[in-house]
């Protein structure tokens, strides 16, 4: 049996590179999204109201970074990929465990900063391995071994991004119009977009149970869901 770990200048690494993420996404919804607010109303938007949205704004991101990171540091410091003879295994806190007959094994590949994802024909999630996984060299010669290592640019699907940045704009216009037609265009395309992201979520064994029961977003899904049917009511 041959065991993996990742080391603890990767850990650092990779909670610092999440910090960064969520430090521009804070950037973003602090500029950016009030800017396209006032350029898509059709109606004049209060001083007090940016105000107040880019405050909760900055008050959740900054929640998330603090808490998330303990979290993460956490998931990182237990993550455990396992190979045996027939089998190979990742473990990790608060996470399920993925399990993953080497004959059902599909695909493997490996992207531009370094992280395999593990496909297999049974199964509708995949194992993902950090980078910063110690010993290297021997992990992706027992992987190539099992099926040639297939070299990516990315993992991350261009139709995903295109369809984050969709919603998101969707939501901005249906939050700022009055036409009711394209209120009820735009949300149904973020109440689809929602639904098929908690689904994924949901399927997906690499993320933690934590962000699996995040209560507080099914509250505010209900809580837009309500404030659309009421201005479709007006």
């Amino acid at each position: 049996m041959q065991q993996f770990t990742l080391d603890h200048d990767g850990i650092d690494k990779l909670i610092r590179n999440r910090r960064l993420t969520f430090g521009m996404t804070l950037i973003v919804a602090m500029v950016v999204c009030p800017a396209i607010a006032r350029i898509i109303s059709e109606r004049p938007i209060a001083p007090q109201t940016l105000v107040v949205g880019t405050g909760v704004m900055v008050i959740l991101l900054i929640f998330i970074i603090i808490v998330g990171s303990n979290q993460y540091r956490r998931m990182l410091e237990s993550y455990t990929f396992r190979l045996e003879d027939n089998v190979i295994t990742r473990e990790q806190y608060n996470t399920p465990t993925i399990t993953f007959p080497l004959a059902e094994i599909t695909e493997i590949s490996r992207d531009q900063k370094g992280f395999y994802r593990i496909k297999a024909e049974t199964w509708d999630s995949y194992i993902e391995i950090p980078a910063h996984i110690d010993d290297t060299g021997k992990l992706y010669e027992l992987l190539n071994k099992i099926r040639p290592v297939i070299e990516k640019s990315s993992h991350t699907s261009t139709l995903k991004t295109i369809g984050l940045i969709i919603a998101v704009v969707a939501f901005l216009i249906l939050w700022n119009s009055t036409d009711k037609i394209i209120i009820a265009l735009c949300g149904s395309v973020w109440i689809g977009g929602t639904i098929y992201s908690y689904r994924q979520t949901q399927r997906d064994h690499n993320i933690d149970y934590g962000a699996k029961d995040n209560w507080s977003a099914i509250i505010m899904f209900i809580f837009v869901v309500v404030k659309i049917y009421q201005r479709l009511m007006e």
